[in-house]
């Protein structure tokens, strides 16, 4: 009798262990899964166009890569980003770039638009750079493959990241179809190449080729987040580029702040378009308008950026928001 009850007791507690450690598991499972994880209201979101944080003087920023970094466009290193570093919002956290590179792990990232885009994906590429990847592109073709301004890469966790260059919405349409599937998702901006007295390329001809567009993406088998184009520092009204700063474009200028803090024209054209056919919007025009224009380039350049600099705090942002929209 003795021996039953102790065979009886001994069984039971075997099968509570083996019942905690289920528990246990499903637990662990239920808390790394992808939408428990994105429900975390503590990451900021960015979803509105004030809510994107500020930068504060220092003396020297902390970058997420070194400019030994091969995937970066060498034009976009040669200078050095000093005096100002960005500041999330107080009240919400940025997703570890590890945390995001799981969730997003086996996914392909589509990068589509200007040479702002192309600073863009450099930046993820260099944060997302692992010593596999490194082997692979320590080769001679490289600067060539760079040059060429489409191209893929693997990256951790069997992430591709496409960066195809575009100055308007129609170039390489069919080359960015081809890229995607049902799990890849397209990043995407023109705007920076259209100016109001370019008469080829002024409003009317944004608008034009932004409709023109908006049927195919539409038909899109990956989704899509239309990024706003970023505002540049010129010495005009808005900051943008002109005919003035044509004429003295042989003459040395600073880059100056921005008088009219706005989304921009360029924005107040496209983003209602691209919201008739994805819910994905990053406003950032407003936001980068404050930025201080010490941060860019120099040497008459007031629309790009150093690589590493202001387009890493941009790669954040994207990755907080896709994270937080779950997409």
């Amino acid at each position: 009798m003795y021996l039953y009850i102790s065979s009886l007791f001994l069984l039971l507690v075997i099968l509570l262990i083996f019942s905690e450690n289920i528990l246990i598991q499903e637990d662990f499972t239920f808390i790394d899964a992808k939408n428990s994880l994105v429900s975390n209201e503590s990451f900021c979101s960015f979803s509105a166009d004030r809510d994107f944080g500020k930068y504060v003087k220092v003396k020297r920023r902390s970058e997420y890569y070194s400019k030994d970094c091969p995937l970066a466009a060498n034009r976009f290193k040669k200078c050095l980003t000093e005096g100002y570093e960005w500041r999330k919002p107080d009240e919400c956290e940025l997703v570890e770039i590890s945390t995001f590179t799981r969730y997003f792990s086996n996914r392909t990232l589509i990068l589509w638009g200007d040479s702002l885009t192309e600073q863009l994906a450099g930046s993820l590429l260099c944060m997302f750079l692992d010593s596999n990847t490194r082997r692979e592109v320590r080769t001679n073709a490289l600067n060539k493959l760079l040059r060429s301004r489409r191209y893929c890469f693997f990256v951790v966790n069997n992430i591709k990241i496409c960066f195809v260059y575009a100055s308007d919405p129609k170039r390489h349409l069919e080359y960015v179809k081809a890229l995607q599937n049902e799990e890849a998702l397209v990043v995407m901006n023109f705007g920076v190449h259209y100016n109001k007295e370019k008469s080829e390329k002024n409003e009317v001809a944004l608008q034009r080729d932004m409709e023109s567009i908006i049927p195919e993406i539409s038909k899109f088998t990956s989704r899509v987040i239309w990024r706003e184009t970023s505002a540049q520092h010129f010495f005009t009204e808005d900051g943008s580029f002109s005919s003035e700063v044509q004429e003295g474009s042989g003459k040395s200028f600073k880059c100056k702040p921005v008088k009219n803090q706005s989304r921009g024209w360029r924005n107040d054209i496209t983003t209602p378009l691209m919201l008739n056919v994805t819910p994905y919007v990053l406003q950032m025009g407003l936001f980068t308008s404050s930025i201080p224009p010490s941060l860019h380039r120099g040497n008459n350049d007031c629309t790009h950026f150093c690589n590493p600099g202001v387009t890493d705090d941009w790669s954040r942002v994207l990755l907080n928001y896709i994270y937080t929209h779950d997409i």
